[in-house]
Order: structure tokens, then C-alpha cells, then sequence
């Protein structure tokens, strides 16, 4: 007889103690709050894209685990959240409001969330009265405005969806494209 042939089970491997993991919600309650207000801005933009999810990446031993804001399917981009944020509201939305926009940016290819007037990029900044903001830069050839206040962080369904991914603008029939210095493309 050709082969091998086994007369013992061949032994499953143990999970590798040093893989990614979905966080389970309560294990990290201040960033599970900042993550639904953040999620909140992407159902309210992308309507087909899951919510985000906290991954975990274990550390050294002696070390904490790092925190990162991933799409559903586990796949996130950028650094980790920042320990310190944990503890305040204000700073955790802050801090995955960022993660989150860096994560849809790169995986989505494209910008997140679109001021549906200018259709520019967003960019966070602190808000008078209003905590965190996504502000748009408000200045295109056509449009001159100044920056304005798209919505605070978790407020964009307030907005009526009106921001939303880049891909979802459309142009008007017959509108030419342009580039960003006003050429025609």
C-alpha cells in the first residue's frame, strides 16, 4: 500500500493566540457607545455598507490588546485607537470617527463623508457648541462659500442622508466633468 496512513487523529491546531478578533459588544463598552454614533453617520451615507465593527489585535503578553475600527468582513487601515480616548465620550467619537473615516477611504477607495453641496471630502474639526463636526472645505471654482458645518459626528441622518460617499454623487445630465482646479477633465 502507497501513502501514509494514520492510526491516530491528526491533532486540530489551536487558534493562533496572536490573530485579529471581532470585539464582543459590552467587552469595551465607552468605545461600543462612540462606535454607534459613528455608525450612525455610516448608515446614514453608505446604506449598503454593514457597521463597522471593533477588531482586536493582541499585543506582546505584557501589553494591552490594540483596538482598530474594521468593516464587517474584518478588514480595517490605519492606527489603532488610542487608549487614552477610552475614558470620554467626546474623545472615543473623536478618535473612531477618524479610524472609521480612514478605514471607508481606503478599503472603499474614495472619500467619506461628501458634503452633498460641494461634493468635497469632509474633514473632522471641533465645533463650537456642537463637540466634533465633519466641515467641508465649502471651496470648489464654481463655489467660492467658506467652510461650513456639514453635521456633528453621529448627526448626518439628521441632514436627511444628504452626505453621502463620493461614488454616490451624481452630475447633471450634460454637466461636464471637471478637475479640481476647474478644467474640464
Amino acid at each position: 500500500m502507497s501513502g501514509h496512513f494514520f492510526s491516530e487523529p491528526v491533532p486540530v491546531s489551536e487558534p493562533d493566540p496572536f490573530a485579529p478578533r471581532f470585539v464582543e459588544p459590552g467587552e469595551h463598552p465607552g468605545w461600543d457607545t462612540a462606535l454607534a454614533v459613528v455608525n450612525r453617520d455610516v448608515a446614514a451615507t453608505l446604506p449598503d455598507e454593514p457597521p463597522l465593527r471593533l477588531m482586536a489585535c493582541p499585543g506582546d503578553p505584557d501589553e494591552p490588546e490594540h483596538l482598530y475600527v474594521a468593516r464587517a468582513n474584518g478588514e480595517w487601515h490605519g492606527n489603532g485607537l488610542p487608549a487614552e480616548a477610552a475614558g470620554s465620550l467626546p474623545d472615543a467619537c473623536d478618535a473612531v470617527a477618524a479610524a472609521a473615516q480612514d478605514t471607508l477611504m481606503e478599503l472603499l477607495h474614495r472619500a467619506w463623508p461628501v458634503c452633498p453641496d460641494h461634493r468635497l471630502g469632509t474633514h473632522l474639526r471641533a465645533a463650537p457648541g456642537a463637540g466634533t463636526a465633519w466641515w467641508c472645505a465649502g471651496r470648489t471654482a464654481s463655489d467660492p462659500s467658506p467652510p461650513h458645518v456639514l453635521a456633528p459626528v453621529g448627526g448626518l441622518a439628521d441632514e436627511g442622508g444628504r452626505a453621502a460617499g463620493a461614488r454616490e454623487q451624481k452630475r447633471a445630465p450634460g454637466t461636464p466633468r471637471t478637475r479640481s482646479f476647474g478644467s474640464p477633465a
